[in-house]
């Protein structure tokens, strides 16, 4: 008669699924649960997030002559940062994180284009061998003039006090000596301009109404218009013009 097989009831602590193995089960079950949170909570964006900082910025707009220009608006997105000053300077503050690209943009006041293309600064901290603090940011940016600067100046051997014109209108007269300077504001559309002086008032002077075209550079210029003149000996014709005509009566039978 085989025996009979005694095994432990349910729930006993020798049981392979007993009360004590349900709870140790139970326990890691839990502590797996708690370490994928763990992992999760690493793992998510407010975690990893860096964290953002003030980064000072200095700022200088200058026209494409070199100089400072004040009333510079300057933006990053829409947000207006402020404007220059006289020195053509802006000191301000971007918030961001280290190795942020952000966008500069700029309106320029009248008189003046904006650049084609808007600025970036990428954020960072610099610092010098001299200063340990953190040193400003430098960023700059040019201004283009709508116009340019155009001197002429005239040299008139024998030419005192020739009119001069500029594009065949009156501009000024040359001084006892034939010296004139004329500073005119050219639009950057104007390619070419003519400088030439008026003989017409002066019968003797060759030659007559001189005259010359210049080919304007992109920028500013010095236009040199060196004219020398000659005296012509007037005829009989012209040395009696204005002699005083004599009155002969004459008498109509």
């Amino acid at each position: 008669m085989k025996p009979i097989e005694r095994r432990p009831a349910y729930g006993s602590r020798t049981g392979r699924f007993g009360a004590l193995d349900a709870h140790s089960a139970f326990r890691a079950v839990q502590t797996c649960i708690w370490l994928l949170l763990g992992n999760f909570a690493g793992c998510s964006p407010q975690a990893t997030m860096p964290s953002t900082s003030a980064y000072e910025v200095e700022f200088r707009a200058e026209s494409d002559a070199g100089s400072a220009v004040d009333g510079v608006s300057v933006f990053t997105g829409r947000r207006l940062l402020g404007t220059t000053d006289q020195e053509g300077r802006l000191h301000f503050r971007l918030q961001g994180t280290e190795g942020q690209t952000m966008p500069v943009n700029l309106k320029c006041p009248d008189g003046y284009k904006e650049p084609e293309h808007p600025s970036t600064i990428r954020l960072t901290r610099t610092k010098s061998v001299d200063v340990q603090a953190d040193q400003p940011l430098k960023l700059g940016a040019i201004c283009m003039r709508l116009s340019r600067d155009i001197a002429v100046v005239v040299f008139a051997d024998q030419g005192s006090a020739v009119p001069v014109t500029i594009d065949g209108e009156p501009a000024t007269v040359t001084s006892s000596d034939g010296f004139a300077q004329v500073l005119l504001h050219v639009a950057r559309e104007v390619h070419s301009v003519t400088v030439g002086l008026d003989t017409n008032t002066y019968v003797d002077l060759v030659p007559k109404n001189p005259r010359r075209t210049y080919e304007l550079p992109a920028g500013d210029a010095i236009l040199v218009f060196n004219q020398k003149f000659a005296r012509q000996k007037l005829g009989a014709a012209h040395s009696n013009v204005h002699k005083e005509s004599r009155h002969v009566p004459y008498r109509i039978d």
